[in-house]
């Protein structure tokens, strides 16, 4: 993810490939590192100018990435 000035900015990601996302200093991932199937669709929003987090996301069937409760968990962490 790329440095920037606008904090809170957010977009989603479509992933066209199966790929694994690893958290760390610059992207936060709820519940650690994350699978991703072709179709799936991640929500990110910028916490600092180089940091990012994953704050939701659709799996390509509709169904949640996440358990909303592990998300609001760590939004009030």
């Amino acid at each position: 993810f790329p440095s920037h000035d606008k904090l809170g900015e957010s977009f989603e990601l479509v992933f066209d490939n199966v790929v694994v996302i690893t958290s760390g200093a610059e992207l936060v991932i709820p519940g650690g590192n994350l699978a991703i199937g072709s179709g799936d669709r991640v929500n990110v929003v910028s916490e600092t100018s180089t940091r990012w987090k994953i704050t939701g996301g659709n799996r390509a069937d509709g169904t949640p990435l996440f358990d909303n409760s592990i998300v609001y968990a760590i939004a009030l962490g």
